[in-house]
């Protein structure tokens, strides 16, 4: 069953398109995963509390994210897959960058409170337009094992360089200073978005309007 979900897959899209398709699912969420498990260390750095901190995850990250999971779907019904997945990449890489904007200045509570929002906002978003994208992959006769194969496609990179990002941090710091250290760190994290963007513009071009995604 494995081998005939993977043989059905790359059969109905062709090596080349099936192909781009999967190196565009392992690069879309690389932004957002490998930032993740460093936010909590930024936040503590940036010299804000932890009840602070956790205030603002369970209101206003919560909210947000919740907006971004309806402004998701109603994208996908209002325009095609591909432009919503391209605009969600857009909003990762745009809001990943406020967070150098936080990192450049003091302690500012509000300050915090709009970018997590945005962020959030921008997690929700891409979240539905990534299920929806991932959904309309996958055939009727091998839906469970394929959604199952995109979806490590997807997580694995993102895991496996999210190891990493603490590393990376503290060598940006040690290069220069605690600030400018983690301005470079959401550089970095946001110039990970690129890749994906263009590759969904290259299946936009070359293989969506034969699909009608």
């Amino acid at each position: 069953a494995l081998v005939q979900s993977f043989q059905d897959f790359f059969s109905r899209f062709g090596i080349w398109a099936a192909s781009l398709i999967l190196l565009l699912i392992s690069t879309y969420r690389l932004t957002d995963i490998v930032m993740g498990p460093m936010a909590m260390p930024f936040y503590l750095d940036m010299g804000f509390t932890k009840t602070e901190i956790g205030a603002l995850v369970k209101t206003v990250a919560l909210a947000t994210s919740i907006l971004g999971f309806f402004v998701g779907g109603y994208l996908i019904k209002k325009i095609t897959l591909t432009s919503s997945l391209l605009i969600g990449g857009v909003s990762v890489l745009i809001t990943n960058l406020f967070f150098a904007i936080v990192a450049n200045l003091e302690a500012d509570i509000s300050l915090l409170s709009l970018i997590v929002g945005l962020d959030s906002f921008a997690a929700g978003l891409v979240g539905t337009i990534n299920i929806a994208f991932l959904t309309s992959l996958v055939s009727k006769k091998y839906t469970a094992v394929q959604y199952a194969m995109l979806t490590s496609f997807m997580m694995l990179p993102g895991k496996f360089f999210s190891g990493f990002s603490g590393m990376l941090a503290d060598y940006y710091v040690s290069i220069s200073s605690l600030q400018t250290g983690w301005v470079y760190f959401f550089y970095t994290t946001s110039a990970m978005s690129i890749p994906a963007l263009l590759l969904i513009v290259i299946y936009q071009r070359t293989y969506a309007p034969a699909n009608n995604s």
